[in-house]
């Protein structure tokens, strides 16, 4: 059974993320509001999807040869803790052993990148926003490229090849969102035929919780 991440372990880990991914200034910022997250909250969400069953799904460039994309199983103890380390708040055993896939890129025995979807709920604990999916939906609820792998067209082709099988297994919409600031996600989102469609604010203040949804009409100011 995994241990339960005690929470200082967990924040100080994520804020060496931060600074890893981001920089010293995103660090600070982040670090900041994580002393705040308390008494006060305040995150919009930006929430995209795409037709699976209209869009044409090509790959421009053939994927490196040495990289493999395929589902993990429940039993692939190495390759989950692999990307746990990655995404320590994820819990990849749990959401499998649930129902949830997890697509993998791999090259041999290193996880460059994953992304997670689920087929129930769409569910974003950062808000905390839950809604029930429709026969044929489904939602991505985590893409991630290793720092060591980025730049090399990994996030494009895990889209593309979870886009390819998730039609395959007769799904005909993907969910997903991202932090309004994540600049990356956005744009990989839209170049591989995603769009935004709602906004979703969340705000916390000493108790007093509140969402807000908004229909984005204009697509390209979103992006």
């Amino acid at each position: 059974m995994k241990r339960k991440m005690n929470p200082i372990s967990y924040l100080w880990k994520k804020c060496l993320r931060n600074y890893r991914d981001y920089g010293i200034s995103v660090f600070f910022k982040k670090a900041f509001l994580y002393l705040l997250y308390p008494l006060y909250r305040n995150q919009t969400y930006l929430i995209y999807s795409i037709d699976l069953s209209k869009h044409s799904i090509t790959q421009t460039v053939p994927p490196p040869p040495e990289y493999t994309y395929r589902f993990i199983g429940t039993h692939e103890v190495e390759l989950i803790d692999k990307i746990e380390k990655m995404e320590e708040w994820i819990g990849v055993r749990s959401k499998l052993v649930n129902g949830y896939k997890c697509l993998a890129c791999l090259k041999e025995d290193v996880v460059a990148g994953f992304n997670i979807v689920a087929f129930d709920d769409i569910d974003i604990p950062l808000i905390k926003f839950k809604k029930k999916l429709r026969d044929g939906q489904c939602f991505s609820v985590q893409i991630s490229v290793h720092p060591d792998y980025r730049s090399c067209g990994i996030g494009t082709t895990l889209r593309k090849e979870i886009f390819t099988n998730l039609r395959n297994m007769g799904y005909t919409r993907l969910y997903g969102g991202t932090q309004q600031q994540n600049d990356s996600n956005r744009r990989l989102s839209q170049k591989v035929g995603l769009r935004v469609f709602a906004s979703i604010n969340y705000r916390y203040i000493l108790g007093l919780e509140r969402h807000k949804v908004k229909r984005v009409k204009d697509v390209q100011k979103t992006a």
